[in-house]
């Protein structure tokens, strides 16, 4: 898949192979975002990026962004919660910068 982020000093830009797009602020206040089916809250970490989706029925994203030093990787590990199941699940995803 292909992630197009664009990123100034307040806000977010993540587009995901063309169709979900996902605007944020950076100021950690959830706003409604994803054509009004979540709210979202993002924000700076010491590490990169914290990204938390809330959704209908209790059900919870959280994407924690880390780029590799040399800035040409990026890590998603995104932790979904659900009430249907007792633990959280875990993806982990793996980008590889293109400079175009």
């Amino acid at each position: 898949s292909l992630l197009n982020v664009q990123q100034d000093a307040g806000s977010i830009r993540e587009v995901l192979d063309e169709r979900d797009r996902l605007d944020s602020r950076l100021d950690g206040v959830a706003r409604q975002s994803l054509d009004g089916s979540a709210m979202v809250q993002s924000r700076l970490t010491p590490t990169g990026l914290q990204i938390t989706m809330q959704f209908d029925g209790d059900v919870r994203l959280r994407q924690d962004w880390v780029k590799s030093p040399d800035g040409h990787h990026l890590t998603v590990i995104e932790t979904w919660t659900t009430p249907a199941v007792r633990q959280p699940i875990v993806f982990r995803r793996s980008y590889d910068r293109l400079d175009i």
